[in-house]
């Protein structure tokens, strides 16, 4: 039996566009920082100076939700002249993706959290967070919130200018409103958890993601799972995609995870194939589709079908498909 490789059966299922912006217009010198409750914030931090914290809004979490499944979008709202202004090198500096309701003003539920979980190898999927009640996330809805207000305020007591604008800001580490003031625990600084208000209960896991020391020369990517926590018993979150921060400066979002297929087994005396596959736990349906090597020209759309529909729950899932053909090839499908 011959399969495609899970890399293979991934590029396949979702073609990224590369050349979609984020869909708010980006702002810049004409006014300070600005931030609204539910603005996705970016941060970035050099652990204990000297360089400055940079903080960035990337704008609602609305647009992020409505980046099609499996697109890649580039969030221009991350300027690479801030970077460069803010650090000497981009090798070695802590960044964060973070976002809270505090009022029921926006379209989602009060005390809603989005949050990054770093991953330690950029293909495999971090760890989830696991969502709260309102009043247990309000503590680090108040300190996620904080984040974009600080940096707000910062923006409106300096003038405006290429290191303050609408969109992004430049802060001393040492100003009482920077971010790093914000996110290291109190107890132990070796942990990143908007100052232990996000620590016990949500899940292991760092939010922050660390570049390594050769980010730059290597040309590498550092890669951090996006999180919704929508309040409520506890549960696992809703995996919203991920991001991806370059070595050339450049952030992207990618929505939705393509899933591996972890396993394929061959019954050929009933000619029942097994495949077991990745999900995310988000509203996304799975099928699979199955053809022989004479149909491996035809669009996939038109291989068949096998019976069954599964809806993902982050856990490894499998489906069937029965045929009499033991050189068959497979490929999940998510929609």
């Amino acid at each position: 039996m011959k399969t495609l490789l899970t890399l293979k059966l991934a590029r396949a299922l979702f073609v990224a566009a590369g050349g979609i912006a984020l869909l708010a217009p980006t702002l810049h010198a004409a006014a300070p920082f600005t931030y609204n409750d539910g603005d996705v914030i970016l941060a970035f931090r050099q652990p204990g100076g000297p360089a400055p914290d940079l903080v960035v809004n990337l704008g609602s979490a609305t647009n992020l939700d409505a980046v099609p499944l499996g697109s890649t979008i580039t969030l221009a709202n991350l300027s690479v002249s801030q970077l460069n202004s803010a650090f000497v090198s981009l090798n070695q500096i802590n960044w964060s993706v973070s976002a809270a309701t505090r009022t029921p003003t926006t379209p989602y539920t009060q005390n809603s959290i989005w949050v990054t979980a770093r991953r330690t190898n950029n293909t495999v999927v971090s760890s989830p967070w696991f969502r709260k009640v309102a009043a247990v996330q309000a503590s680090a809805v108040n300190q996620i919130v904080s984040v974009g207000q600080n940096a707000a305020t910062y923006g409106s007591l300096n003038p405006a200018g290429p290191d303050n604008t609408a969109t992004g800001v430049i802060i001393p580490f040492t100003d009482p409103n920077a971010y790093s003031k914000l996110i290291v625990d109190p107890v132990n600084a070796n942990v990143h958890n908007f100052a232990g208000t996000f620590g016990s209960g949500y899940g292991p896991g760092d939010v922050e993601n660390t570049t390594p020391a050769n980010f730059v020369s290597a040309q590498l990517v550092s890669r951090a799972d996006f999180y919704q926590l929508t309040p409520g018993a506890t549960a696992i979150s809703r995996l919203v995609g991920y991001f991806d921060f370059k070595a050339d400066g450049t952030l992207t979002f990618t929505a939705g995870v393509p899933p591996s297929i972890t396993g394929i087994n061959r019954d050929s005396g009933t000619g029942i194939t097994t495949v077991s596959f990745t999900t995310i736990n988000s509203p996304v349906n799975y099928s699979l589709r199955y053809t022989n090597s004479a149909g491996l020209g035809a669009p996939p759309a038109t291989w068949a079908v096998a019976p069954g529909v599964l809806v993902g729950n982050g856990l490894i899932r499998s489906l069937t498909a029965t045929n009499a053909d033991d050189n068959a090839f497979y490929r999940v499908t998510a929609y």
